[in-house]
């Protein structure tokens, strides 16, 4: 999903859920806290992982809340919001507003970088405190450096050797994987399309997985991309197995699974893996 994808897809959900909460038979008191918190936890992930700009967030979507707040409590054209966003220590309602609710949730994300046990993530946390030019995205999926020398890769190959590894405990199966140490995929693709792995199980059940390692905001244009990719590959070998079934695989850089990774795990519960590895 690009940038503007995602602002408009966010900015959907929000006016939608604003105008449900709006329409609700309720007190005043209560819309509001419906508003701070169901939906605003519902739009701290977008907050975290996204690349949005506050700008947009305060011009935009601060413009809608503000807009219903006033209409539920009944405040004039003249009156200002100063006071009921304060704290109720202060004689406030503790109202926030999505663009503090973005700048709590980016320093979330910051500190899950700065405080990380893994040392190379720590870095990753002081290069971009240092340098306010450098954005998250292109550190960590889009550096031409980072690229040339390799890095990419191997956080890729790190996690695919990871599951090869575990999958080779699959009783009575064969596995091919695209990293040293395995049987090369090719061995049945050809070298045209060469999926990350794949498992022959007993039963004559071919799974195809590939497995991609990008940036959070990318999961699901990655995800379709590899889907488009292998959908003649998954046709072709339908013809000498029993069963064809492609897992995408689609992984953030934080860790994150992307959507398209639920029937990893049904591969997992179907080949009776490990409990340890399914969760």
């Amino acid at each position: 999903m690009s940038d503007e994808e995602h602002i408009s897809e966010l900015l959907d959900v929000f006016n939608d859920i604003m105008n449900k909460i709006n329409e609700l038979p309720l007190h005043p008191k209560n819309k509001i806290l419906l508003y701070s918190r169901y939906l605003l936890s519902k739009i701290s992930w977008d907050f975290t992982v996204s690349d949005i700009s506050k700008t947009w967030i305060c011009e935009t979507l601060d413009s809608i809340a503000t807009t219903y707040i006033r209409k539920w409590l009944e405040l004039p054209v003249s009156a200002t919001l100063s006071n009921v966003l304060l704290p109720q220590n202060k004689f406030g309602l503790n109202i926030i507003l999505p663009s503090t609710k973005f700048i709590q949730c980016q320093t979330v994300s910051r500190s899950v970088l700065k405080y990380s046990p893994n040392v190379d993530i720590n870095n990753l946390w002081a290069v971009t405190s240092t340098n306010k030019n450098i954005q998250l995205l292109h550190v960590i999926a889009g550096c031409k450096t980072y690229l040339d020398e390799g890095r990419f890769t191997w956080r890729h190959d790190s996690v695919l050797n990871f599951l090869a590894s575990t999958l080779t405990a699959v009783k009575n199966s064969t596995l091919y994987a695209d990293i040293p140490g395995f049987m090369n995929p090719s061995v049945v693709t050809g070298d045209r399309l060469r999926p990350d792995l794949l498992l022959v199980t007993e039963n004559r059940c071919l799974y195809i997985l590939e497995l991609t390692v990008g940036y959070e905001s990318n999961l699901q244009v990655n995800a379709n991309r590899k889907r488009q990719k292998y959908r003649d590959l998954i046709n072709e070998q339908e013809a000498d197995y029993d069963k064809v079934k492609f897992v995408n695989l689609s992984l953030s850089t934080l860790g994150v699974f992307g959507r398209s990774s639920e029937n990893f795990d049904g591969m997992l519960s179907s080949l009776k893996c490990d409990a340890k590895y399914s969760k």
